[in-house]
Parts: structure tokens; C-alpha cells; sequence
């Protein structure tokens, strides 16, 4: 069997405050790095059964994490940065990778609808960390990457959120096998997970954050394409790829329409 990614949860007690929900991170973190060491195969619907028991024992017993999904589907609404539409674009260019790769219409409609709930996970990291200006610590990158199989907990185990949970548990995995939580490779990644990595690298490169300036569409496309160390064609799916060259003016005309002041 294959080694998944390294993934460490060394430090993050100590941002773990009682007000921000520790107990149920701490157990998250227990899943995640139990799931590490069993490896990939086999171990996703045991940590997200154990993830959505978890979920259920808080809000019931404790109350500490009342409503967590309805909370998880306002953040997917509203985003970390409710004022930049960061989902809404993430939807739109998942729609249009989606129907350029020519999956049919509820399919399309499915993965762009979904691909909202990509960053739900995020509502349990602490906002000073989303928030920070400088690079993240090891402890701190090990509580972002959290997100994920805390997003994929949080939306459970009903049919009906399949995708939704593929893409929010997916969705930074590499295609050649360098991402997380899991370090899945190529087809080992869910189709709408490798859509959305897309989308969302697109969009975190052109959209200013604590931590980075934005780029103009020619650089992210650049980067992309042909990479810079950091960001590499090598991370995302071929197919996707290339219906992201076929389709990349239209993620332009998402992103200016979208930062048009209301009203406009």
C-alpha cells in the first residue's frame, strides 16, 4: 500500500481554545491522523462516520456546535471573506469546466451547486489563522488542512451531499499525489474534487487575501500552465486542465462580473 501524504496535527492544541469548540477539533484531529496511519485505502466512510458521530454527540450533548450545518451551509454561503464572492466564482468556473468536459446537465448542476460548499470545513479553524498576514506555522497549516475532512464531517452521510462531501474532502488533493488529506493520485481523485481544485487555485490566485496580492487573469493562467514552485500543472487533472484552456476567458468574465459593485 501506497504512504498518504505526510500529515501532521504536532502544536495544534495550543490554538485550541475552549471558546472555539477544542473538544470536537481535538477529536477531528484524532480522526485524521488516525486515518493517516491506516493509509487511504478503505478508511474515508469510517472517518466520516466517525466525524458525523462526533458531530451529532456535540450538538446533542454538549451544545457546543448547535446547528453545525446549518452554520456549515451560511459559511458556504457567505464564504471567509463574505465581501469577495469567492464561492459564487468557485461555482461558476466549476459550472463551466463541467459542461466543457461534457458531463450532462444535472451532472453540471450538481458539481457547480456543490462546489458552494467546498471551504465549509474553514468555520472550525480560528479566524486568526485564516486571518494571518505572515506564512503559517507547521501547527497552523496542520489546523487549516483540518477544514477538509471537518467539512466532509459536517455535511455527513446522506446521499443527496455525495458530491458535495467528494469535494469537500477532495478538493486539494494533487493530481500527482502531493496534496491532502489523503495524498490521492491521479483517477484515485473524485472528478468533481479535481474540478473544483481548479476553479479554486484560479480564484485564490486572483483574489487578494492577508497573506497575498491578487494576480491579472495572463498571470494566473501563466501559473497554472506552467507553474512557479508552488503552483505546477502536474497538480491538477489533465482533462481538467485542458477544458480550463478551452474555457479560461469565460473565468475572466466571471471574475470581472463579480467584482462589479452591486447595483452596476
Amino acid at each position: 500500500m501506497r504512504k498518504p501524504a505526510a500529515f501532521s496535527t504536532d502544536g495544534i492544541s495550543e490554538y485550541l481554545a475552549p471558546e472555539e469548540n477544542a473538544y470536537p477539533r481535538l477529536m477531528l484531529a484524532c480522526g485524521i491522523s488516525s486515518c493517516h496511519r491506516a493509509g487511504p485505502t478503505g478508511c474515508t466512510d469510517r472517518l466520516l462516520a466517525a466525524l458525523d458521530h462526533i458531530v451529532r454527540v456535540v450538538e446533542t450533548g454538549a451544545g457546543m456546535l448547535s446547528g453545525l450545518r446549518q452554520i456549515a451551509r451560511r459559511a458556504a454561503e457567505e464564504g471567509d471573506w463574505p465581501e469577495d464572492n469567492h464561492v459564487d466564482r468557485v461555482a461558476e468556473y466549476s459550472r463551466e469546466l463541467a459542461i466543457t468536459l461534457g458531463l450532462s446537465r444535472t451532472q453540471v448542476e450538481d458539481v457547480a451547486q456543490s462546489a458552494r460548499m467546498h471551504d465549509v470545513g474553514k468555520v472550525m479553524v480560528p479566524e486568526r489563522i485564516l486571518q494571518k498576514q505572515g506564512p503559517l506555522t507547521r501547527a497552523e497549516f496542520g489546523l487549516v488542512r483540518l477544514h477538509t475532512v471537518c467539512g466532509a464531517g459536517m455535511l455527513g452521510l446522506r446521499p443527496d451531499m455525495g458530491t458535495a462531501r467528494q469535494i469537500a474532502l477532495h478538493h486539494h488533493e494533487k493530481w500527482d499525489g502531493t496534496g491532502y488529506p489523503f495524498g490521492l493520485r491521479g483517477d484515485e481523485i473524485p472528478l468533481p474534487a479535481r474540478i473544483v481544485a481548479v476553479a479554486d487555485v484560479y480564484d485564490a490566485l486572483r483574489t487578494h487575501r492577508p497573506y497575498k496580492l491578487p494576480v491579472d487573469h495572463k498571470r494566473a493562467l501563466h501559473l497554472i500552465l506552467t507553474g512557479d514552485g508552488r503552483t505546477e500543472p502536474g497538480h491538477f487533472c489533465p482533462d481538467v486542465l485542458e477544458a480550463f484552456v478551452a474555457s479560461h476567458q469565460r473565468f475572466a468574465e466571471i471574475y470581472e462580473w463579480s467584482a462589479q459593485p452591486t447595483g452596476s
